[in-house]
């Protein structure tokens, strides 16, 4: 066995689903029907490995297709990690012809840091939109260079955060 394989990685039995074409009438190919499903890597890999932490790994025929499943399959965990309704805390590694999904707690961190720059941009483009919307109510600046406005009504004033 290859020893870069955690020795505890439970190895899935990968099962490729089969296509076949669906012609129109002058023979030209217009879809793909789905004749076989194949092995569920979210259900069967991904989804345990974030439960119980156990590494999982399945193997391909060639290396060419592992290096394909295996980006396939990061860039989904990453655009899962900040927009999707579940995040999976797993990444992805090729060794050789396998790919292996491992449990992965730094990409806790990772995810709170980009929610934090989403929500500090999202907090930036509110006060920039605040400083068009009433320049006329903008009084001036403190220390810090935020900007204090008043209220025409009540005279108040008070600054921007």
């Amino acid at each position: 066995m290859n020893p870069l394989v955690p020795t505890n990685a439970i190895q899935i039995r990968y099962i490729s689903p089969i296509f076949e074409p669906i012609y129109d009438e002058e023979d030209n190919q217009v879809d793909d029907e789905c004749v076989r499903d194949g092995t569920d890597v979210l259900y069967e890999c991904i989804v345990p490995t974030n439960k119980d932490k156990l590494p999982r790994y399945y193997r391909l025929r060639y290396r060419e297709n592992a290096k394909d499943h295996k980006r396939r399959w990061e860039r989904w965990l990453e655009e899962n990690l900040i927009d999707g309704i579940t995040p999976y805390f797993t990444k992805v590694k090729k060794i050789g012809r396998r790919v292996l999904f491992e449990y992965d707690s730094t990409l806790i961190e990772k995810r709170e840091k980009k929610l934090r720059a989403i929500q500090h941009k999202k907090e930036t483009q509110a006060r920039k939109l605040a400083r068009q919307v009433a320049p006329d109510m903008l009084v001036g600046e403190t220390e810090q260079g935020e900007a204090v406005y008043e209220d025409r009504e009540s005279g108040d004033r008070y600054e921007e955060r």
